[in-house]
């Protein structure tokens, strides 16, 4: 999916017909095969979560009004793959294919000077963080998400500070 994706961008927004009802019926069955194994989300389904453990924090610690959905949500992809490159999940170039391809959709809203801890307290009251611990939806390569329950909050503070700081991100 993310290999015709790159290669027919430019005609899929621009709404091509073909290129549309491809995405749509193929992401509907992707959605409906992990949907299927687990209806009650008690495991592979969420999966379907990608980007939005700091996705929704973006969005909450700016009251709604900064974010559209889907801009939080790539937001959050894009700090999903940065850290999952940090912690030695993806290769640079494949976290790098990634977010060009989430850039080459359209401009974000700029993610600076959204205040560190309104982020982190946003992410706390999240559904995500399971009795303390905070789960995360990361990729092991582009297109094989993985659950993963056990992500260090020193860790993930320590990346979500300076992913908010570097100077790319706005």
């Amino acid at each position: 999916m993310v290999g015709y994706i790159e290669k027919r961008l430019p005609e899929i927004l621009k709404c091509g017909a073909r290129e549309l009802q491809y995405i749509i019926l193929a992401s509907a069955q992707i959605k409906a095969d992990v949907v299927a194994l687990d209806e009650k989300e008690t495991g592979p389904r969420a999966i379907l979560n990608y980007g939005h453990t700091v996705g929704h924090a973006f969005e909450a610690a700016t009251h709604y009004r900064k974010f559209r959905h889907g801009e939080g949500v790539a937001w959050g992809m894009i700090a999903a793959l940065r850290y999952g490159r940090e912690v030695g999940l993806l290769k640079e170039t494949e976290t790098e294919r990634m977010i060009r391809l989430i850039r080459r959709v359209g401009k974000l809203p700029p993610v600076k000077g959204i205040p560190f801890e309104d982020i982190w307290n946003a992410m706390m009251l999240d559904k995500k963080f399971q009795r303390g611990d905070i789960r995360m939806i990361l990729l092991n390569e582009p297109g094989k998400a993985a659950i993963y329950n056990d992500i260090e909050k020193d860790s993930l503070r320590g990346f979500l500070k300076k992913f908010l700081s570097d100077t790319e991100m706005g």
